[in-house]
């Protein structure tokens, strides 16, 4: 199953199915469960959140300390961030926030 919640820019958020709530900032992304649940096993069920400004200096995504949703595969490609829950059980209020690495500049 896919849902696109379209083009927006930051700082935007949305629900996914229902379940999942997601927000997007400058510096990081964050997804919270809004029910328990299981995610399906499959090749993927998670997000994916494409940088279509393709900001240069965004290197990557960590774990933020004081997640509660772990387990997921994080992925950084280009200009995709990835997360995938599958299989993974899910309660209501847990999150998982990823924060952008950010290059360094020499101003």
């Amino acid at each position: 199953m896919y849902e696109d919640e379209g083009i927006f820019t930051a700082p935007g958020s949305g629900v996914a199915f229902g379940e999942l709530a997601w927000s997007v900032t400058g510096s990081k992304i964050t997804i919270t469960s809004l029910v328990d649940s299981l995610f399906n096993p499959s090749s993927f069920n998670g997000f994916e959140f494409d940088d279509i400004s393709r900001d240069p200096l965004i290197d990557g995504v960590t774990v933020g300390p004081g997640s509660t949703l772990l387990g997921g595969v994080v992925s950084f490609t280009g200009p995709t961030f990835m997360v995938n829950f599958e299989g993974l059980p899910v309660s209501d209020g847990q999150f998982v926030t990823l924060i952008f690495i950010r290059q360094r500049t020499n101003a």
